[in-house]
């Protein structure tokens, strides 16, 4: 993040932009572990939006923070901003995977559930993305005709249940 002319910001952007596509060209060992991969991106998120504090510490002072790309002494994105571009990213994760999971292709409806089960301690962590996720799962475990697929909804099914009480509303993650 302290690397000029690297934007932290446009790195987050690219990387949940394009989770759809991922999902759907990789192999099951290819998706365990852009799994890991997620859940430690969205860890360092997490850890930053969770406090203003952290963020002034970590993120303001590095020009990965810059609002503009091209000039790194520029402004950097404020904590606010942080926390709204955040939100955006965690629904555009959402959205993606519900396209995936509502997909006829047998390895995107997997790696959704493998990734999603890999990332589930740090996504979702909004009780609304938590609902429409558990929706789509919730659907999979109990129409899916394919057991092996069952077997991982129910088994994601699972661990969201469990994940529950981590889960927080849109505005405690807004820090409203």
């Amino acid at each position: 993040i302290g690397t000029p002319y690297f934007s932290t910001l446009q790195y987050f952007e690219k990387v949940t932009k394009d989770v759809a596509s991922m999902v759907f060209a990789c192999t099951e060992n290819e998706a365990n572990r852009f799994g890991i991969f997620l859940s430690e991106t969205l860890s360092l998120l997490h850890h930053w939006r969770s406090d203003k504090k952290v963020y002034a510490r970590a993120c303001e002072p590095k020009p990965g923070f810059s609002v503009s790309f091209s000039n790194p002494e520029s402004a950097r994105a404020t904590y606010a901003e942080f926390a709204k571009v955040s939100f955006k990213w965690h629904y555009r994760l959402v959205k993606s995977f519900v396209t995936c999971l509502e997909s006829k292709e047998y390895l995107e409806i997997r790696n959704a559930l493998i990734i999603l089960s890999k990332v589930v301690a740090h996504f979702p962590i909004l009780k609304r993305a938590g609902q429409v996720i558990r929706e789509a799962v919730d659907k999979l475990a109990t129409t899916e005709k394919r057991k092996d697929l069952k077997v991982l909804a129910s088994s994601y099914l699972g661990m969201l249940e469990h994940n529950k009480a981590n889960m927080i509303s849109e505005a405690e993650f807004k820090n409203e």
